[in-house]
């Protein structure tokens, strides 16, 4: 059995019947001991290579984790390892005894990147709506979005419904006009169905709260929350300029 750990690395896990089993660990037919033994040493001549003191951060600014490469000496022999990026191909365990042996071999699976940051912006409109924008990094992020742990998708069905309450008590043919005479701008609320899962939404008016944007995925997820800003709706206003002559007589 395999598994992916949040730094990309592969568990690996081994378990047999029979008494007194003892494991050993190949990789498209090379003693795992052997792979692990020029990756160590292609690993420290590149750090060789670099300044004592450089040590690589992640996108949060702290350090990345520390590779967990099994000890040579005594961990190969453990039906559990922790195996480091780069290793692929065909892993097989083989268990044995003092009267047989046996052994089962898998693909190793491709690990993706984690999704560890998320980065949240929040911008306001000129028709009061905000505009909210998450990014993360990791690979094949999903993205979902609540308001005061309510799911955003909730209050938009009841804000909709609402909505929908007050237009049928409305004459069909009434039309609220805005201060500069012309239309209101129509609400731009998201559907339902599909820009939820988007990482960039603009939030009607009368959503309040702290927003949350949480990006997933299949290894690990991660979040940020803000506080929604009140934002302010900018109204056309008509101008009337007058400008009126005053004639003087010359004496």
């Amino acid at each position: 059995m395999n598994s992916c750990s949040a730094y990309g690395e592969r568990r690996v896990s081994c378990s047999s019947n029979g008494d007194s089993p003892q494991y050993s660990w190949s990789v498209d037919g090379r003693p795992l001991s052997e792979i692990l033994t020029n990756q160590s040493t292609g690993s420290q001549t590149k750090t060789n290579k670099t300044s004592p003191n450089t040590q690589e951060a992640s996108p949060s600014g702290s350090a990345e984790s520390p590779k967990s490469s099994p000890d040579l000496n005594t961990d190969l022999s453990s039906p559990n390892l922790t195996l480091p990026e780069g290793i692929q191909g065909h892993l097989t365990c083989s268990a044995r005894n003092s009267i047989s042996s046996a052994n089962e071999t898998q693909l190793l699976p491709s690990c993706i990147n984690p999704v560890s940051v998320v980065n949240l912006s929040i911008s306001c409109s000129a028709y009061g709506e905000r505009r909210v924008s998450c990014s993360s990094n990791g690979d094949s992020p999903q993205y979902s979005w609540s308001v005061d742990g309510r799911p955003l998708s909730e209050i938009l069905t009841n804000q909709s419904t609402g909505s929908q309450t007050k237009t049928n008590k409305t004459s069909p043919n009434t039309q609220e006009a805005s201060p500069s005479g012309s239309a209101e701008r129509p609400e731009s609320s998201p559907d339902l169905d599909t820009d939820l899962r988007s990482s960039t939404l603009t939030l009607p008016e009368g959503i309040q709260g702290h927003l949350t944007c949480s990006a997933r995925n299949s290894i690990s997820s991660a979040n940020e929350t803000q506080l929604l800003p009140s934002c302010i709706r900018l109204s056309g206003f008509g101008l009337l300029l007058i400008v009126m002559c005053k004639s003087t007589e010359l004496n």
